[in-house]
């Protein structure tokens, strides 16, 4: 009986939550005309920034229209409610106790966090590190931008001058190949492939040159520093002060220092709402120097440890991120960071791989979630199967531990009548048959800092 009464709570609250989404979607679509259905509004889309792209006078609307619609008000000052669509349905659903990184404590365990002090710099204040870009860029041709159409999977292509846009790279089975920024000059594109993994840059030039387009690797001509952290913007203002704070998320400008050009790209690689500074190699030795004697009183650290900084990174792009490069696509996840969007658009003339993820759309019977695990400290982060009483509902795909949380995190592939954010009724069930609780939650959690900040 009380297993049931379980199962009957936990199809409620789903329930419950299916509903409640589905009615923000619909205020989304219809006070602010977003021009586009529910389903292709994921419930993790940002409802800013490279999400949905609102801006404060949406915001506004946004307000009145969930006041409307559910009777619910929401404060000025709460900003956090406004990360994602997720967190917007948290709010609404206030029995519903939502995972709040702001103000979380970093928590260490002995032995295993070596990189914990680049990661407390990267969530709490800045990191910053110095690191080779990978450049490749495609001069304006007859071709070019139909190529880079073609390339990119996604509903929309935004690029204008000084204008990024974050994308997938799919080969024909839906593999990602890469996840790249492509920039927008007066007469040029770059492409950011993943640094150190020659796969994504080659797969490029390869699909360039069958189409008879010239890209060149300028990779060797440029260096590259990096800000990263809630605070990163008041390390790089003194390069650029008022442009600096105006400078729009995935959107980059020309500055100059010390007589050298600039390109100031605001694109965090961990959601941290970064800056990457490129500049003519050999220079960044001396920039870096520069940014973080003029920090102005913030709290900078300049990571040089090649290894521990690897570590941080992977730790805190995994909080935020899934899947990854050499995931197949699937239509009930978003695999790029949670303040962009990345939603495949079937009607969408073509794209690299579009067969393959029409049909992952057509037939997907699971979603992926982001999880919180309640077990005690020092439980090792192994795997296992979701159970719901004693139906096996999904499985887990990574677990790590989280210093933000304190807790171990991570994402669950979960059948798509049970794959919501808010639920405490599940359990992941390890191959030794140990059970620990997990509660499910929207993945911005890790955001919140930086989001307030942001706009604030």
């Amino acid at each position: 009986m009380e297993k049931e009464k379980k199962t009957a709570r936990a199809a409620s609250r789903n329930e419950k939550r299916r509903e409640t989404l589905r009615r923000v979607k619909e205020v989304l679509i219809t006070r602010l005309n977003l021009g586009m259905e529910a389903e292709h509004i994921d419930d993790d889309s940002p409802l800013f920034g490279m999400g949905l792209g609102l801006d404060s006078i949406d915001a506004l609307e946004l307000v009145v229209g969930i006041e409307e619609e559910f009777g619910v008000t929401i404060k000025e000052d709460n900003l956090e409610v406004f990360l994602s669509v997720n967190t917007l349905v948290d709010y609404i659903l206030s029995s519903e106790q939502r995972v709040a990184a702001d103000g979380a404590t970093i928590v260490a365990v002995a032995g295993q966090t070596p990189w914990l002090p680049a990661y407390k710099a990267l969530r709490t204040e800045t990191l910053m590190y110095k690191a080779r870009p990978a450049i490749l860029s495609l001069d304006e041709q007859p071709g070019a931008f139909e190529f880079i159409t073609w390339l990119t999977a996604g509903k929309d292509i935004v690029l204008e001058p000084r204008r990024a846009m974050h994308a997938a790279l799919l080969d024909a089975d839906g593999m990602i190949i890469d996840l790249v920024n492509i920039l927008m000059f007066d007469e040029k594109f770059w492409f950011l492939p993943t640094p150190g993994d020659a796969t994504g840059a080659r797969w490029i030039e390869e699909q360039a040159a069958a189409r008879g387009l010239i890209v060149t690797d300028v990779s060797d001509q440029f260096a590259q520093v990096v800000c990263e952290g809630p605070f990163s913007w008041k390390i790089v203002k003194p390069l650029a002060p008022f442009e600096v704070t105006g400078l729009s998320y995935l959107h980059f400008m020309r500055a100059e220092w010390e007589g050298a050009p600039l390109e100031i790209f605001r694109a965090g690689v961990t959601n941290e709402y970064g800056f990457r500074i490129f500049l003519p190699a050999g220079m960044e030795d001396r920039l870096a120097a520069f940014l973080s004697s003029a920090a102005g009183g913030v709290a900078v650290r300049l990571e040089t440890d090649a290894a521990l900084l690897t570590d941080c990174l992977e730790v805190a792009s995994r909080e935020v991120r899934f899947p990854r490069i050499g995931a197949t696509v699937s239509a009930g996840a978003s695999p790029i960071p949670n303040e962009l969007r990345w939603m495949v658009d079937a009607k969408k003339g073509d794209f690299s791989g579009r067969e393959a993820v029409v049909r992952e759309m057509e037939t997907h019977t699971h979603r992926i979630v982001a999880f919180v695990l309640a077990a005690p400290a020092g439980t090792d982060p192994v795997d296992g199967e979701v159970v719901l009483d004693d139906r096996t509902i999904g499985k887990t795909l990574f677990l790590q531990w989280s210093p933000l949380l304190g807790a171990l995190f991570g994402y669950a592939e979960l059948e798509k009548e049970f794959a919501f954010a808010g639920n405490d009724c599940y359990e992941i069930r390890r191959p030794d048959g140990a059970r620990h609780p997990i509660r499910t939650c929207s993945t911005p959690i890790f955001l919140t800092r930086s989001a307030r900040t942001q706009m604030e």
